[in-house]
């Protein structure tokens, strides 16, 4: 995964899932789309634990497009966050996202250092 100022990289062991990781700067313009998106298939009412929610989501769903190996075209309406977890003191958040081969994938976000990134878990 790369943006502006960041990229990272996950590596897996043979018979491993594949990981998934995603990366976004703080602010990035596609939160207000993404938030409509959100509002429009309930993922928006889920207990997201600040204002960098709508990024949360976006790079869990990054990341398990990335861990499964298919084309971001499935990202919108395709794959669903279930369950977003309790915001942690260290800004961490666990989700929960069902992907479009009805696989259930767990996700930690995170913001640090003015990015949002998310991995597989």
């Amino acid at each position: 995964a790369h943006t502006a100022g960041l990229a990272g990289c996950a590596i897996a062991a043979p018979g491993c899932e594949p990981p998934g990781v995603d990366a976004e700067p703080v602010g990035a313009a596609a939160s207000d789309s993404v938030r409509r998106l959100a509002e429009e298939t309930g993922e928006a009412g889920l207990a997201w634990g600040d204002e960098h929610w709508p990024l949360r989501l976006w790079c869990a769903k990054e990341a398990c497009v990335k861990a499964e190996r298919v084309g971001a075209d499935l990202l919108g309406r395709t794959l669903r966050v279930q369950h977003a977890g309790v915001l942690g003191p260290d800004g961490a958040q666990r989700v929960v996202v069902r992907t479009h081969r009805d696989r259930v994938l767990a996700v930690v976000t995170a913001v640090v250092g003015g990015h949002v990134r998310a991995w597989t878990a």
